[in-house]
């Protein structure tokens, strides 16, 4: 059963293939990165026994995404005590590029390799979070963070192309990386490579480390290292001319000519050096002639050699709308979707018109076209590398250039391709392909689309991105096509209109009308909705189409959903601001809806559910929105904010009064929960002081109890410690931290069972004087509990008191030191026999018996802890005790061994016993035996298992 739970967890955590996307990245050549590996600041983290972390800057086209993958697939994992994970930012892929995903790849790389490291507590937290954990970073840091402490093993991470990660999750994983590494613990050794290009703003966001740690940043663009990265380019480049030489079948003089030729160009990165030669193995005829003419043409830096390589495309129009196309790419298209984007347009009357190349030829039109300007990895099409984009489209988008100009060093060839390319037009060229297909997908011919098979891989693209493309292009473009946007609004309300009912490519009928497909990719589950076209164009953000429907003045297109869901609804939903300004501003009846509860939720609620930030600050300054109202579940807009972790929409709600003066006292009780759960403490001391105190006492609640209960998240807790937290709160004067709650567990229980947090139980017992030996409904006191845990330092607070009945057992009869054998939490063997020794010290019973008849000997010796054994022997622990099925601790010992040990090999007479039973060579449970018939164990014969 945990098992298949386990199973459901690693599916939540697999966000993206991230090992095929690694590998899209090619391996290093023999020779190659030993710049890296051989550096002192490499080996010195590599070998260090704490936690570091290296930062590894170097320019575009030096082979940054060659080295991780090598260091990941080859350096890290020679070493058995380290277990090795990786997450590779990429700009193409819009999974590939949030710290969330990151950190959800990781997890699930480590889960997958540990399976013990996802135990029933992690399950139980997916479990209850599901989606809202793998959506929030600092969630996932805090968790990450937690499963990595306390391991036996180093556990390293590579992270590659930073600068590639979405800039404000950029900005959140260093700030976390960096708060970590200011003060790292010694209990664990956790270990980051991070590479990227060297940046400004991740330098900054680095710079507090690189004052504490001053070899955190190892330079690859500096000036002794660039000089060994260019020896290594040689290295890359005589191999890539062999491989050449192979292909084409040049002779010994040949090669050596072409290898002398390629290495005059001075300043030479991996990029220029792998488009050169992909130039030269593609000309017709190798002569010494045409190499140097080639090669004398191919500029020496990666501007002017782009712009070389695609002034030789035979048709600049295509180019020029192909390069478009991957540029405005939600995703990387496959080649049948390049094909049918590039193809398809208004002249064509149906999809059977559409005349498209064979997949083969068009691959070749491909290259005849841009070049070595894009690349096709496993069927999907992309820039050569991130800087070809750099290239093409100006960071400033009012940089872009309309006319040639002159190349930087004075030549009179012009640019001609770039910073030409405007985001803008890109999005409006895209945007035109998948309306012109969609309106041939939802035109009459509905057999015709039913056999299109050459095109049907675009309709998923085309259907769940064409309103976005639409949403992002230049006004003129959107003036033009609303009629057009308009008619797909109305035609896709229809349920006839399928998303490829007939071929049954995506379930149910229900889920293959256009909205619930859409609905589905979106939001991740299929939603019972036939939309009106107001719905639609809602959802969508089309605001030109959304007024056209509206000045139609026809009640039935401006309507609810099936399921009463109004346009204001859906588009609070999915977070469409100026469509909400529109709908708030337009008729009486579109405007009531805003404070009707629809699907449980009004149009506020929902847009909280969901963080869409905007639309909440829109709403809540509309004043005929209602704040405080609430769903069946007593859960207001604030609460549905602060339960889904959005700090930011949360934070909007507690600056208005009227949220405090409206609330009741229970729903001032749920959104303190809510605040401490997610680690937001200023916000948790804001609705703690408007808790009253009459209430708390009536319904016997503390919040320094829950506070208490509850882990903070690492990246709250570094900046507002629980501590500091707790006394705050009991400042407040409104709680009694003596409270229990329904299972008798008090505030030292509670920080007594969780990790860490030695300052607040100090403090919970001298500065409270809060009882420190309470037990709960079944037995178990604080003492018992960190003796579980095999606590040290807790155990000493706790026997400091004076107060601790060190032998005070549970309901099962188990005492502390059975409980510290028995643990199954975070300690090592360590731990545990320190935790039995400090028992031991104190005189712990080692001969009682729990309600099973077992001894803390018998569940050592059955489990294999054999200086545990050796502890309790010591100190006079019974060996001739048994259990309810009449075993002794030497029976238990045997059991386990039965298959490796000869019955011959014990004279209990002599207390003779085989030199196999006492070798290190041995298994622990056959020293075990070794020990206790030493220590006087008598036979008993046969266990009564057999």
């Amino acid at each position: 059963m945990i098992r298949q739970r386990q199973i459901q967890c690693l599916k939540l955590l697999d966000i993206c293939p991230y090992r095929s996307r690694k590998d899209i990245n090619p391996e290093r050549v023999e020779g190659t990165c030993e710049w890296f590996v051989k550096h002192n600041l490499f080996r010195d983290w590599a070998d260090s026994a704490r936690s570091s972390l290296l930062w590894v800057s170097a320019d575009p086209g030096c082979g940054k995404s060659v080295l991780s993958r090598f260091l990941v697939d080859h350096v890290l994992r020679n070493d058995p005590k380290r277990v090795v994970c990786y997450f590779f930012f990429k700009e193409d892929f819009p999974d590939q590029r949030t710290a969330a995903g990151a950190i959800c790849s990781i997890l699930r790389q480590l889960f997958t390799l540990q399976p013990g490291l996802l135990n029933e507590q992690i399950i139980s937290e997916f479990e209850n979070e599901g989606a809202r954990l793998t959506e929030s970073f600092s969630s996932l840091f805090e968790l990450f963070l937690r499963v990595a402490s306390g391991r036996k093993f180093q556990l390293l991470c590579v992270l590659d192309a930073l600068d590639e990660c979405q800039e404000a999750d950029r900005r959140e994983l260093v700030a976390a990386l960096s708060k970590f590494y200011m003060n790292p613990p010694d209990q664990f050794a956790l270990k980051f490579i991070v590479t990227s290009r060297p940046y400004i703003q991740i330098e900054r966001g680095f710079r507090q480390l690189e004052t504490s740690w001053p070899t955190i940043h190892l330079r690859g663009e500096d000036d002794s290292q660039a000089t060994k990265i260019a020896r290594e380019i040689d290295i890359f480049t005589r191999s890539r001319v062999r491989q050449i030489s192979v292909s084409l079948g040049l002779g010994e003089d040949e090669t050596k000519f072409l290898e002398t030729e390629v290495m005059r160009t001075e300043n030479r990165t991996y990029l220029w050096v792998k488009l050169a030669l992909d130039v030269v193995e593609n000309i017709l005829s190798f002569t010494k002639d045409n190499v140097e003419e080639i090669l004398g043409s191919i500029p020496e830096g990666l501007d002017r050699l782009y712009e070389r390589i695609l002034n030789r495309s035979y048709d600049v129009v295509m180019a020029r709308k192909l390069l478009h196309i991957v540029i405005a790419a939600s995703e990387p298209m496959t080649l049948k979707q390049m094909a049918m984007a590039l193809a398809v347009s208004e002249k064509h009357q149906k999809l059977g018109d559409i005349q498209l190349e064979p997949l083969d030829r068009f691959k070749d039109t491909l290259r005849a076209t841009c070049g070595l300007f894009v690349t096709v990895i496993d069927d999907k099409i992309y820039f050569i590398h991130q800087t070809a984009k750099e290239f093409l489209v100006p960071n400033d988008a009012g940089q872009q250039i309309t006319q040639p100009r002159r190349m930087e060093d004075g030549s009179k060839e012009p640019f001609l391709w770039k910073n030409t390319f405007n985001s803008v037009d890109s999005q409006s060229i895209l945007a035109e392909s998948c309306i012109q297909y969609l309106r041939l997908w939802y035109g009459p011919d509905n057999l015709e689309r039913a056999r299109e098979a050459p095109g049907l891989s675009f309709y998923p693209y085309a259907a769940l991105y064409w309103h976005g493309h639409l949403q992002n292009s230049n006004a003129s473009f959107k003036v033009n096509c609303s009629a057009l946007a308009e008619s797909f609004c109305e035609v896709i309300c229809d349920d006839s209109f399928s998303s490829g009912q007939e071929s049954g490519l995506y379930g149910s009928k229900h889920e293959r009308s256009w909205f619930s497909f859409w609905l589905f990719t979106y939001f991740g589950r299929p939603l019972p909705a036939k939309p009106t076209p107001l719905i639609v164009a809602a959802s969508c953000g089309l605001e030109t189409v959304a007024k056209s429907i509206l000045n139609s003045q026809c009640p039935i297109r401006c309507g609810p959903d099936e399921c009463h869901r109004s346009p204001l609804w859906w588009a609070a939903r999915t977070g469409q601001n100026e469509i909400v300004r529109l709908l708030l501003s337009s008729r009486p009846e579109i405007r009531a809806t805003v404070n009707e509860l629809q699907d449980n939720k009004t149009p506020l609620m929902v847009a909280a559910f969901y963080g869409q930030s905007s639309t909440v600050h829109t709403l809540i300054n509309n004043c005929e929105v209602q704040l405080s109202l609430h769903d069946s579940n007593s859960m207001t807009a604030l609460h549905h904010a602060l339960k889904e972790r959005h700090e930011e929409v949360a934070q909007m709600f507690l600056d208005r009064e009227e949220i405090f003066c409206n609330a009741t006292d229970h729903q001032l009780w749920m959104a303190f929960k809510f605040s401490i759960q997610n680690g937001y403490t200023r916000m948790s001391l804001t609705i703690a002081r408007r808790l009253k105190p009459d209430f708390l006492r009536a319904c016997r609640l503390s919040p320094i109890l829950f506070t208490a209960t509850e882990y903070l998240p690492a990246s709250n807790s570094a900046e507002y410690p629980k501590l500091d937290l707790l006394k705050s709160i009991h400042d407040i004067g409104n709680s009694d931290p003596s409270f229990e709650d329904e299972n008798h567990r008090s505030a030292v229980w509670w920080t007594s069972e969780l990790p860490d947090n030695l300052d607040v139980l100090k403090w919970l017992l001298s500065e409270l004087s809060l009882e420190p030996d309470v037990a709960d409904r079944w037995g178990q006191t604080p003492f018992l509990r960190v003796a579980a845990n095999n606590s040290v330092a807790k155990m000493k607070i706790l026997l400091e008191t004076g107060n601790i009945n060190i032998n005070s057992p549970d309901h099962q009869n188990r005492t502390p030191l059975i409980h510290a054998v028995l643990t199954t939490g975070y300690s090592d063997d360590q731990q545990m026999r320190d935790a039995v020794s400090l028992l031991l010290s104190n005189n712990a019973n080692t001969d009682v018996q729990d309600t099973d008849g077992r001894t803390a000997l018998m569940h050592a010796s059955e489990a294999g802890y054999q200086d545990v054994v050796n502890l309790l022997i010591d100190h006079g622990a019974s060996l001739d005790l048994k259990d309810d099925f009449g075993q002794t601790a030497l029976m238990l010992a045997r059991e386990v061994n039965r298959y490796n040990m000869d019955p011959d090999d014990i004279d209990f007479e002599t207390r003779w016993v085989s030199s196999s039973l006492h070798s290190n060579e041995g298994s622990v449970h056959a020293r075990i035996v070794n020990r206790l018939v030493k220590a006087g164990a008598e036979d008993g014969g046969k266990t009564p298992k057999g």
